[in-house]
């Protein structure tokens, strides 16, 4: 009688457990790869009108000092920075629902670990981009923070549209 004790447990009572045996149990990797460039692309391609609106054409000068200039006065700006977040978290949650839809197993899991994996290349890439103008603390923070409920909503989202599809 092998099997772990969930198994064995269901066997017996006839009670099949909702979660996964394990934290990687179930994933389907592939479609969590193409919900974080689903993400990144949508948030490189969102941002640029924003930054155009709140730093006007300066951001595209050739001069540096004004570039940056037109930067920093996006970041100074409240509503930008809102914006900017209300945008990622959509874009999360988007590159979440594709992939939690592509993956058709544990929805909610799958977007999560959709969130995770933004966050990850998030921080890859600003270590990789050379110091310069910066938002300010809070906004990094509340991005940080927000992303994975973002990403969860995603991958719940398209498990609600499947289950009543069913």
């Amino acid at each position: 009688m092998g099997g772990s004790v969930r198994q064995r447990a269901s066997m017996v009572s006839g009670y099949t457990p909702i979660e996964p045996e394990g934290l990687f149990h179930g994933l389907r990797w592939q479609p969590i790869a193409y919900g974080i460039v689903v993400d990144t692309f949508l948030t490189l391609i969102t941002f640029v009108p924003l930054y155009l609106w709140f730093a006007g054409p300066d951001f595209f000068s050739e001069n540096e000092a004004v570039a940056n200039k037109a930067v920093m006065r996006a970041y100074g700006s409240t509503l930008f920075n809102f914006v900017g977040l209300v945008v990622g978290g959509l874009c999360t949650a988007v590159g979440a629902f594709v992939a939690a839809r592509r993956a058709g197993v544990h929805f909610v899991r799958h977007g999560g670990w959709v969130a995770v994996g933004s966050a990850v290349l998030a921080v890859v890439l600003l270590a990789l981009v050379p110091a310069g103008p910066s938002q300010p603390i809070w906004v990094e923070l509340v991005g940080f923070i927000m992303i994975i409920p973002c990403g969860v909503l995603g991958g719940h989202i398209a498990g609600q549209i499947e289950a009543s599809a069913a």
